[in-house]
């Protein structure tokens, strides 16, 4: 007894309170927002991002480094391309417009009803779903990301849609909010190359002509916040993946 740092009753009420929390959070957490729940990076956290084309492994890595990361730190995965959405703490995070994005008849009935303004609001939804990984990393957690809107090339790998017509009420609209990610960008972004050939075996589905162009314009994709790291996708998956989480460690 004289060893105890409090009270049996303090610990009691403390313990309940804790595994209370931890069930609220696992039923709550996918209609209130992400919580952290793991160990957090004292200061601040990183946010992490992969891109590259089609083939290049980007979503397969991005969710084996959360896995990794999830082991000792608070971790989340934010996926960034046609279909927006956070994964926290193994819960996907839900808001209203998940029902629009969440299957591929529902977003293309989405993208006819609304037209150009089917792109203003997605590109809405990935500027609040990065300033929501924002938060998590001031607060100490890591936010892995799959993919990146970026102001370099438009039409592909995550560029501007709506600026054929640069004057337009969409098209300025697209372009503000496009520029609203420059000061959100990530920490870390890994640069996924990837010959068309390796990429499209792997996605043997895919167009190769559509292939070869997203492989093309990789190297010239540039974030002026962050610091860019090149990886050979070529190499084995898990060369790569070994790389990529050395690469990570050195930077938490």
């Amino acid at each position: 007894r004289p060893y105890y740092r409090k009270s049996l009753l303090a610990s009691f009420l403390q313990s309940t309170y804790y595994k209370l929390y931890l069930i609220f959070a696992r039923y709550a957490m996918p209609y209130f927002g992400p919580i952290s729940l793991r160990k957090k990076i004292v200061g601040e956290g990183k946010t992490i991002a992969l891109i590259g084309s089609d083939g290049s492994g980007k979503s397969t890595l991005s969710k084996d480094l959360v896995k990794w990361l999830s082991y000792k730190l608070d971790c989340h995965y934010l996926y960034l391309g046609k279909r927006p959405f956070m994964i926290s703490n193994g819960k996907r995070i839900w808001s209203f417009t998940s029902f629009f994005y969440g299957g591929k008849y529902r977003a293309r009935i989405t993208r006819k009803m609304l037209n150009h303004y089917f792109f203003i609001s997605l590109i809405k939804k990935k500027v609040k779903l990065i300033r929501s990984a924002k938060k998590l990393k001031a607060n100490g957690s890591v936010v892995v990301c799959d993919r990146f809107p970026h102001l370099i090339i438009e039409w592909i790998n995550d560029g501007m849609i709506l600026q054929n017509n640069r004057e337009s009420k969409t098209a300025k609209l697209e372009r503000n909010l496009f520029y609203q990610t420059v000061p959100l960008e990530a920490d870390l972004v890994f640069k996924l190359n990837v010959s068309p050939e390796v990429a499209s075996e792997r996605k043997p589905k895919h167009d190769f002509g559509m292939i070869s162009q997203k492989c093309s314009i990789i190297h010239q994709l540039t974030f002026s916040n962050s610091k860019l790291i090149d990886i050979d996708a070529d190499r084995p998956y898990g060369e790569v993946l070994l790389k990529i989480k050395r690469q990570i460690w050195e930077n938490l």
